[in-house]
């Protein structure tokens, strides 16, 4: 007979937990395996949504059931509210399904974690990093990248160019995140694209002159402003700090030619093209195994065999 006490904690608990609960959790109320397996089979009070997860009967169901099953699997022991970016954050494609930005087809279930962990699930794949306070939010009580992470991590997992250029016109559209915010996060990724290191603006004007997008200049304007007034503000600063100023001064680089937008298409081109060849799907495609990407940001690696990428420390 099943302990009445038993399945109210679990309900009670699956409350906050999009109705789900794990098996260590059952554990912890003294529920033994055997019980939990035969309310699964019978299907009356629970169901087995993923390996170790289960469903109360009749708890609203989650819009990202899947993913929230994934994401509980990661520390089966621990509630949901007691997690932080360190048990894992959904990140990636996940990320930008879970907001809606893009069109990017989220089939695996994407994770950053900030050590190296494997799955044998083949729908779940692991991206090795941190992820700094500032970088992530909670969304649906998921812990999520925002907005300028998911793009830089796209970029640096050599997403379809065009693909990620949607994913910034739905952050700024959606207000989800400021348009100098995104500038920044693009810029180590501007060499990769023919464009001169760093020059973050050249490539996000590249990036949303592919997406068609009419609010283009006004986005493009707010980063200009942006970027200038933070520039002031720190040398500004630089200049109250006896002895700081010269330090702060702005270099004069010497004139070279100017970004190439031909060069810019193609390198971004033969980066889509690249990512398509090994995994296609829709419009926007992402690498497999093997891949290594190099950037002055970021590195990211999957080992062969496995589906964890490393990102850059």
């Amino acid at each position: 007979m099943v302990r009445t006490s038993a399945i109210e904690t679990l309900t009670d608990l699956s409350e906050e937990q999009w109705g789900l609960f794990t098996r260590r959790q059952a554990e912890s109320t003294g529920m033994a395996w055997s019980t939990l397996a035969r309310l699964a089979t019978r299907g009356t009070l629970v169901e087995r949504v993923a390996h170790g997860v289960y469903r109360i009967r009749g708890a609203p169901r989650s819009d990202h059931l899947d993913l929230c099953a994934a994401w509980l699997q990661l520390a089966p022991g621990v509630p949901a509210w007691q997690r932080d970016a360190g048990t894992g954050v959904v990140s990636h494609r996940s990320a930008a399904a879970l907001y809606g930005l893009g069109h990017l087809p989220a089939d695996v279930h994407e994770f950053t974690l900030p050590e190296r962990r494997q799955s044998r699930r083949a729908d779940v794949r692991f991206h090795r990093g941190r992820v700094s306070g500032a970088e992530w939010t909670s969304l649906g009580g998921l812990p999520v990248t925002r907005p300028a992470r998911i793009v830089a991590d796209l970029l640096a997992a050599r997403e379809d160019p065009e693909a990620v250029a949607h994913v910034i016109a739905d952050a700024l559209r959606g207000g989800h995140e400021q348009a100098a915010t995104l500038t920044a996060a693009i810029g180590p990724f501007t060499a990769r694209m023919g464009l001169r290191p760093g020059d973050g603006a050249a490539l996000m004007r590249w990036l949303l002159d592919l997406t068609g997008a009419p609010e283009r200049p006004r986005w493009l304007s707010q980063a200009a402003t942006a970027t200038a007034t933070r520039s002031d503000r720190v040398r500004a600063d630089a200049r109250t700090v006896p002895g700081a100023g010269a330090a702060f001064e702005p270099a004069h680089e010497p004139a070279g030619p100017a970004p190439d937008p031909n060069a810019a298409r193609q390198a971004g081109s033969q980066a889509g093209s690249q990512a398509g060849s090994e995994r296609g799907s829709g419009s926007g495609s992402r690498p497999g195994a093997g891949v290594e990407v190099s950037s002055d940001r970021r590195r990211a690696r999957t080992p062969t065999g496995s589906n964890e990428t490393m990102v850059g420390q």
